[in-house]
């Protein structure tokens, strides 16, 4: 695919979600597509703003629900991540110290499959996270746990880290998104 070749080298693991269209939505650096498997054929979507959400930086993401109020209408959240300057990088390694990068506090959201697909900007993080994860919660709501301040998930030198991480200022306080 066009697509992992365009968003080498933070590609690895790309976020995808399968549409209501058959299409498949894919974010992975600061790319995104829709992806038409039957047709072989890539639609660009605007550019993630702010961070780079994917693995190693590893936002929190999710779909959020499909409701009779939204017109089932897949709409995707992205909160956090990292900003670092992954193009420095290769496929062999990031080539700068990922530990000393502040993580991001934005959150953005968009709809793929609507008539005009953008990136819209969201409420921001109480704290920069990166490593977060969303669960939802029975009401409605999603706990946002997990995460580091400085940092990512990988990707990194064994000079740039404490034992195995290169995840630095662990964040022990979760959050609630409502």
């Amino acid at each position: 695919m066009d697509f992992l070749n365009y968003t080498v080298p933070v590609n690895l693991f790309p976020l995808t979600w399968l549409m209501p269209s058959g299409k498949l939505f894919l974010q992975a650096g600061y790319r995104t597509i829709l992806w038409d498997l039957d047709a072989q054929e890539e639609t660009e979507l605007p550019d993630m703003p702010h961070a780079v959400r994917v693995y190693p930086a590893s936002a929190a993401t999710a779909m959020l629900p499909l409701t009779p109020e939204n017109n089932y209408e897949p709409t995707l959240l992205f909160c956090g991540g990292s900003s670092a300057d992954f193009s420095k990088s290769s496929d062999g390694g990031a080539g700068f110290n990922v530990t000393a990068v502040a993580a991001d506090n934005t959150c953005v959201r968009i709809s793929p499959e609507s008539a005009n697909p953008v990136y819209e900007e969201d409420d921001t993080l109480p704290e920069a996270r990166s490593m977060g994860n969303f669960i939802y919660l029975p009401d409605g709501t999603m706990w946002l746990g997990n995460g580091v301040a400085m940092g990512t998930a990988g990707y990194g030198d064994e000079g740039w880290s404490f034992g195995e991480s290169y995840g630095q200022e662990p964040i022990y306080m979760p959050a609630v998104y409502e």
